[in-house]
């Protein structure tokens, strides 16, 4: 009987265990394919994974510098001007800017900076 080859889809005279060796050799070949076509599908997917956590970090970033710049503060050091995020200088309970800043009675000067008259090199890191 006449058969179809699996591999051209032409009719062929091949005896049944021929056509079905031809047909799982087939199958074998397709199903490698689709193995290592699910391995770069899977790298790929890792790599997309890894940078979407990378760009959620920087977009949490992004969003903390921003929060830190609507609260920016300026504090006039014996004349010279550092600019900080009030929530820097907020971090910690029991410091001289916690308490200041905390206290209600230091107000900023006319030009929104808070004087501090102290050596502004004690400033400098």
């Amino acid at each position: 009987a006449r058969r179809m080859d699996a591999a051209t889809g032409k009719k062929s005279g091949l005896g049944d265990k021929t056509w079905h060796d031809a047909l799982a050799k087939r199958f074998a070949a397709v199903a490698g394919e689709l193995t290592e076509i699910s391995k770069e599908i899977e790298e790929r997917m890792k790599l997309v994974r890894e940078r979407e956590d990378y760009l959620a970090k920087m977009e949490a970033l992004m969003e903390e510098n921003a929060e830190a710049a609507r609260s920016k503060i300026k504090l006039d050091v014996g004349g010279r001007t550092f600019s900080t995020a009030k929530s820097t200088l907020l971090k910690r309970e029991g410091t001289y800017f916690h308490a200041l800043l905390n206290s209600g009675k230091w107000e900023p000067q006319e030009d929104g900076s808070y004087f501090i008259d102290r050596d502004p090199r004690l400033f400098d890191r």
